[in-house]
Order: C-alpha cells, then structure tokens, then sequence
C-alpha cells in the first residue's frame, strides 16, 4: 500500500503543480500508524496560492485519510522549502 499511495500521491502532484515547479516527492517511512512521505519544494512555488496557507497540501491529506484510513494508518507528507535545488 506505501508503494501505490505513493504513486497515487504523485500522479496528483504532477496533474495539480505548475508544469514550471519544482519539486521533490520522496517516501520515507511506513510505521505501524503511518504512511510517511516528504515533499521538498522551491521558494516560488511556496509562494503560489496552492501552498500560501498551506490548503493544498491540508486537503490533499485529508481525502486520503478519508480514503485509505480504513487500513487503519494515517497518510503523513511533510513540507519543506528551499529556496535553492541542487
């Protein structure tokens, strides 16, 4: 399931990002409560109306706990901001 909500994960963000963004979408961790991803976004994109106060990312997670908490574990992501990419 870490795998396949992963991928689901990102099909969304590349449908729902600017086609200009730049971003990073890692897995990280599945515990016994949780499925754990990080998603590393440059400063610019932060800036944009989806991530300003944080709502894309809120809501993006709720619907999948509404969906996959049925497995019993939540769906985490962790934003960072950077204001460089390697």
């Amino acid at each position: 399931m870490f795998d396949t909500l992963y991928e689901i994960i990102n099909e969304y963000l590349e449908f729902a990002l600017p086609s200009d963004s730049t971003y990073i979408f890692k897995k990280q961790i599945e515990t016994n409560e949780e499925y754990k991803y990080i998603l590393l976004i440059d400063e610019n994109l932060s800036m944009t109306k989806l991530f300003k106060k944080n709502t894309f990312l809120n809501n993006l997670i709720t619907a999948l706990n509404l969906e996959f908490s049925k497995y019993e574990k939540k769906v985490s992501i962790d934003l960072e901001v950077y204001d460089e990419f390697l």
